[in-house]
């Protein structure tokens, strides 16, 4: 049976950027493989990758550039944010948001 057809304009580009979550975009790429039937993730992965996370892919050895789990891993070691830095950019966030309205 063939793989099923994807169009990958359903699935953003991801770069590695602060502007994009990296667990947020893996969990979308996922879900749209899921619900498309298609089983080779890690090639998804590959087509959708530029810049800096493209760069952290080919780090990857090749062996494990097969494996989705594997790949996942790397992104997420390279741009996923640790807990304590997620609260100190909420925490800076809070305080600019405070800081333009009270002096508007």
């Amino acid at each position: 049976m063939s793989e099923p057809f994807l169009d990958l304009k359903l699935i953003p580009e991801y770069d590695g950027s602060a502007k994009q979550s990296v667990v947020e975009w893996l969990e979308k790429l996922e879900l749209v493989c899921k619900l498309r039937g298609v089983s080779d993730v890690a090639s998804v992965i590959l087509l959708r990758l530029s810049g800096g996370a493209f760069a952290v892919y080919l780090q990857v050895n090749e062996e494990d550039r097969k494996n989705a789990k594997k790949i996942k891993e790397a992104l997420l070691a390279a741009f996923a944010v640790d807990p304590y830095a997620a609260y100190e950019q909420f925490i800076c966030t809070n305080q600019i948001i405070n800081y333009k309205i009270q002096n508007n």
